[in-house]
């Protein structure tokens, strides 16, 4: 568990880029068997990254 509290690693990464998207399982883990894919809803992405040079390190 991180010894940082939810509000430091907000303050943390400042003004920060968020991106949400759709993945697909073929690229993701292209070992799936069609009919596993067919029973898992489709994968979302989300990334998260600063754009100030300051960060708390996380640990």
């Amino acid at each position: 568990m991180s010894e940082h509290t939810q509000d430091e690693v907000a303050e943390s990464i400042g003004g920060a880029y968020w991106s949400v998207d759709e993945g697909h399982w073929e690229t993701i883990a292209p070992a799936l068997p069609d009919h596993v894919v067919d029973l898992l809803a489709p994968p979302i992405l989300v990334g998260a990254a600063p754009r100030e040079a300051r960060a708390v390190a996380i640990a």
